[in-house]
């Protein structure tokens, strides 16, 4: 009753949970009737960090035998209702074809500019956008377009500020501090965004309190934000380094089979790559040394991650060591910074000149031809 939570058991051993009912309260066929969609009221969350008794995942080491059922997921729950599902051109073509079958009524085949149309369609999706107090927005998240009762969950966390891939994964930073917020929900079509339901106000709260309590949540916070853009820009940064490899084993090949190249073009390339890995040396640790099982220097990158890994899944304050490792991070990558982009700026006048004397196409560049040469 507490909970708003329903369980059932079967007469074998089954047992069947609803977890949180509320949102059917504020239903009735009159308004699945009037409206198209519905955002329902939000329960106040719980700010905690998930045990983890067995590992690093749910089963540990344990194995497929042994079995065992998810949780419901930590965090704010969205619970929402949308009339119809969103259908695509595509969608929308062969529903018409297949009532025109089943009339046994003909129909014309669709035109290519209308087949491009469906080929370039981008998927329709229901997007929550949280917001702080202050009207900040802390996590965009991407939810079901299904039709019917849906639920989408905020882990209260902050989105993660590691390289981009190509999908929406669910990748997320720190915690969010205690505090109200704001969540809107939107139907996002190709370039345009439809505002559905109301907006809702809801609380996340710190559950207990920690063994060694924070001064200030807002400080904690603020904290782990500033590593975040920290952490941010030291990947980036190994993954700059690595396409910089990339292009400079690609350019070498290309001077190789160009005729029109001089040797300083080789060497050019041999002394940047010479830099970047002295760079790499303090940015990701000296391979020739650990290669060797001898022991190094922590690298930036490693003091970064330890400090993400120690402090995010802990909700008191910073450790002093914690606090010293990012100003040492701190201090040191804008050297770093600096030298990768002094690389990138002389690989691109490398770059330019192999395409004046017509060099093969490598990575990083747009090939240049003209009908006058």
């Amino acid at each position: 009753r507490r909970e708003n939570d329903v369980a059932l058991a079967t007469f074998g051993r089954g047992i069947y949970i609803l977890d949180d009912y509320t949102p059917l309260r504020h239903v009735s066929p009159e308004r699945f009737e009037r409206e198209a969609a519905i955002l329902f009221p939000v329960r106040d969350a719980w700010l905690y960090h998930e045990a983890t008794p067995m590992g690093g995942d749910a089963k540990g080491s344990r194995g497929d035998s042994y079995w065992q059922a998810d949780n419901p997921a930590c965090g704010a729950v969205f619970t929402y209702w949308l009339k119809e599902k969103t259908k695509t051109l595509r969608e929308v073509r062969r529903e018409r074809e297949k009532k025109a079958d089943e009339a046994k009524e003909t129909y014309g085949y669709p035109g290519w500019d209308a087949l491009r149309a469906e080929d370039r369609e981008l998927e329709p999706r229901i997007v929550f956008t949280v917001a702080d107090a202050g009207g900040r927005v802390v996590r965009r998240l991407e939810a079901s377009n299904a039709s019917g009762m849906q639920r989408a969950v905020w882990d209260l966390r902050d989105p993660s500020l590691g390289p981009a891939g190509t999908s929406l994964g669910d990748e997320s930073g720190p915690l969010v501090p205690p505090g109200t917020y704001t969540v809107c929900m939107a139907l996002v079509t190709g370039d345009r965004a439809q505002p559905l339901g109301e907006p809702r106000i809801f609380a996340c709260k710190p559950l207990g309190e920690a063994s060694v309590p924070a001064a200030s949540r807002e400080e904690v916070a603020d904290f782990h934000r500033r590593c975040a853009e920290l952490q941010r820009a030291v990947i980036g940064a190994s993954r700059a380094a690595d396409e910089i490899q990339d292009r400079i084993d690609h350019l070498r090949v290309a001077v190789f089979n160009t005729t029109s190249a001089e040797a300083d073009v080789d060497a050019a390339l041999r002394g940047l790559e010479l830099r970047l890995l002295d760079l790499l040396i303090e940015l990701e640790g000296d391979d020739t040394v650990a290669d060797r099982s001898e022991p190094t220097p922590p690298s930036l990158s490693q003091r970064i991650d330890r400090i993400v890994w120690g402090s995010w899944e802990s909700t008191a304050a910073p450790t002093g060591t914690h606090r010293e490792s990012y100003d040492v991070v701190a201090r040191r990558f804008p050297r770093v910074q600096a030298g990768l982009q002094g690389i990138d700026a002389e690989l691109e006048e490398i770059e330019s000149l192999l395409e004046a004397m017509g060099a093969p196409w490598t990575p990083g560049r747009t090939p240049v031809w003209r009908a006058d040469k």
